[in-house]
């Protein structure tokens, strides 16, 4: 255990009066700078509450005012200060090793005034509180661990409301991102820094975004993050209310809609001659590799379309939120879930193979008949080793998207039932079909 002593604290003092000298080049004034250590000491004392009046009675000042002004009304550059202390710690904590954590913290708040306050998710109490949230990238080492980053979460009811924001002095062109989103462009301002690091570290509430996972994917990154067991993928055909009750029910449950869905919906706003175009024109916007780019390509269609089309555009935008999670799927996945025909067109036979019988004397009975109708879709058994080849590439990846969840699953499925007497005799079994009913 470290020894404390008067002169380690004296060394310590020293030092953080050189670091906050060193930054004296972020404001043009010497007030500030000198309000500035003040404030950052502050930050380090033992006081009961940390405000603008306890920083300020601190420091001797008269009022609350200069406090006030530093972090108001003076001219310095934010940014800066967090290149700069991302510079300081990489010199003094830096590692090949190292991690970078994701979290995000949350400040309680009583009014509306702050910037991104929100009633929304506070995990200091685990419920839902009035709090601004604020998405933290962390840099952790053998030797110790410190912030590198920081970006303030803006909830859509801000950004969609422009004379709020601009109340709140946030600029224009400042658009709405998730906190996976904001997560994803630090480790990237990480990156064109060169930070030493090895590790991407976060919790559940960012291990569930295809997004942030396929960034790792993409640059080779090793991660470790927590998944929800709640975490299914559900492929919708458009229905308007389908993803709102999936979500009531499955809270943490990706909801994507369906590509051939959604080209349906569009060719309906145009004319039979211009499908072909309109189809091939559409194409760049769901094969885009991220959702930025996605973002270019549909402005570029409604340059095109837009005038003689303008509905097609604006199909696609109400569908987004649920479109942008297969931008973040890898190319193999896309390739299988990007349309629901497939299933669809296996429930129909389901359907009318259930129809056909009437009714059924138990569970077991529909089942078997579930169980004929798919072997009759492939009597010769051809077609189906030629899709599980096709599978297979998809599924080494769904099982690396959903951390082995899909592998331990299945094999938990194979396992023999525990409550089993005795075990059949191999003359006894039937490996192509399930045992007769006299009833069917």
């Amino acid at each position: 255990m470290l020894d404390v002593t008067a002169e380690l604290i004296a060394e310590w003092l020293d030092e953080l009066a050189g670091l906050t000298g060193s930054l004296g080049d972020l404001f043009n004034r010497p007030e500030p700078r000198v309000v500035f250590a003040q404030f950052v000491e502050g930050l380090f004392a033992e006081l009961p509450k940390k405000n603008g009046w306890t920083l300020s009675e601190r420091a001797g000042h008269a009022t609350g005012d200069r406090m006030r002004w530093l972090l108001d009304g003076s001219v310095w550059d934010a940014d800066q200060l967090r290149d700069e202390v991302r510079d300081y710690v990489v010199e003094h904590l830096g590692d090949a090793d190292a991690s970078l954590v994701i979290d995000d913290t949350q400040a309680q708040k009583k009014g509306t005034k702050s910037v991104g306050v929100a009633f929304q998710h506070c995990g200091l109490t685990g419920g839902v509180r009035n709090c601004q949230t604020m998405v933290m990238l962390t840099c952790a080492t053998a030797a110790g661990h410190a912030l590198i980053d920081r970006r303030l979460y803006l909830p859509e009811e801000w950004t969609s409301d422009r004379e709020r924001c601009r109340a709140a002095g946030i600029p224009d062109e400042t658009a709405f991102a998730t906190k996976p989103g904001l997560a994803i462009a630090m480790l990237d301002r990480a990156l064109a820094a060169q930070v030493p690091f090895t590790w991407v570290l976060a919790d559940s509430g960012y291990g569930r975004d295809p997004q942030l996972r396929a960034w790792c994917h993409t640059r080779a990154v090793p991660y470790v993050r927590g998944v929800p067991v709640d975490l299914p993928l559900n492929v919708c055909d458009g229905l308007s209310a389908l993803p709102e009750a999936v979500n009531t029910v499955w809270p943490q449950t990706v909801v994507r809609t369906c590509i051939v869905h959604l080209i349906r919906n569009s060719l309906r706003y145009s004319s039979r001659r211009d499908w072909a175009e309109v189809a091939r024109d559409l194409k760049p916007v769901y094969t885009a590799v991220n959702e930025e780019q996605a973002r270019v390509r549909l402005g570029e269609f409604a340059e095109k379309w837009g005038t003689k089309y303008p509905s097609i555009a604006g199909t696609w935008e109400r569908a987004w939120s649920e479109f942008v999670p297969f931008l973040g799927l890898p190319d193999a996945i896309r390739q299988v879930v990007y349309t629901t025909n497939a299933i669809e067109s296996l429930n129909a036979r389901y359907r009318r193979a259930a129809s056909a019988c009437g009714h059924f004397p138990n569970e077991q009975a529909a089942l078997k008949r579930l169980y004929l109708t798919t072997l009759a879709l492939d009597p010769t058994g051809r077609g189906r080793q030629r899709w599980n080849n096709r599978w297979k590439s998809a599924l080494n990846e769904f099982d690396l998207l959903f951390d082995g969840r899909l592998t331990a699953g299945r094999v938990q499925a194979e396992q023999p039932p525990t409550h089993s007497l005795r075990q059949p005799d191999e003359k006894h079994l039937n490996h192509d079909r399930p045992p007769q009913d006299p009833r069917l």
